[in-house]
């Protein structure tokens, strides 16, 4: 907001391309438009509309004078504040400030959203159906999920208490899209989508899911690193759990 308020300032002229400023007025229902020179003048010089350069060129610095007054005075307030701020703690920095003696002896405060479970609670959807040669691998809440590595960021999720939905489908072009999870920041309110790539060493799986997914993410809006969140691992390379535990601590507490 500073940036972009100095960047007016610099923009705005401070010298009148013409002395005086622009006064309009209606008179038997025409407008009429004058030049006066100081306020204390009671109605100014009469402009024709002939002269409409010169009361367009008025209109426009009276206008610009404006701008640039409370532009200016937003600048200030914003300085004053800035300079407040400066001497104030986050609320993270309050809990990372104290003794480690102090940190074990309380728990972190974070503003929960209220309508978690709200926002959990959408109602029937289409599910993204099993075939008969899927594994059957089921989390400890009952979910059925398709790989043990969902399984585990399903267990915890549900032991952090982090809001999820499992396969909630999204249509982009006409194409129902099934995100692994779709995941709510219960501190920050934000939504995210999080896709769990299993299977990095299958050429299939990479061309005909992942990049076909993230394509059509890109479409809606959904970029990783931003409202995507990804983890890999390969057969030879499986996930692991701690890092897994990390990653998620990260980005959804």
């Amino acid at each position: 907001m500073i940036e972009l308020s100095e960047r007016y300032l610099s923009f705005l002229s401070d010298k009148p391309r013409i002395a005086g400023h622009l006064r309009i007025s209606k008179e038997k229902g025409n407008t009429r438009f004058y030049l006066k020179n100081d306020y204390s003048e009671c109605s100014g010089h009469y402009l024709a509309n002939s002269e409409m350069e010169t009361i367009r060129t008025l209109a426009q610095q009276d206008y610009e004078k404006k701008l640039r007054r409370e532009v200016s005075k937003t600048l200030g307030v914003l300085r004053k504040s800035l300079s407040q701020l400066e001497t104030c703690k986050d609320p993270e920095e309050v809990f990372t400030s104290l003794s480690e003696a102090r940190k074990s002896l309380v728990v972190k405060s974070t503003p929960a959203i209220a309508d978690a479970a709200k926002w959990k609670d959408r109602g029937y959807y289409r599910k993204h159906a099993f075939s008969i040669h899927d594994r059957v691998i089921v989390t400890r809440n009952g979910l059925r999920v398709r790989s043990k590595t969902e399984e585990i960021i399903v267990n915890i999720f549900e032991e952090l208490e982090i809001p999820y939905i499992y396969e909630y489908p999204i249509v982009i072009d006409g194409e129902w899209v099934y995100p692994d999870f779709t995941v709510l920041n219960t501190r920050t309110g934000k939504e995210y989508i999080y896709e769990h790539c299993g299977k990095m060493d299958d050429p299939d799986y990479v061309e005909r899911n992942l990049l076909r997914k993230l394509e059509l993410y890109a479409k809606k809006g959904i970029f990783e690193g931003d409202n995507l969140l990804l983890t890999f691992e390969t057969n030879s390379h499986p996930l692991n759990e701690q890092y897994l535990l990390s990653f998620i601590r990260k980005h959804f507490l």
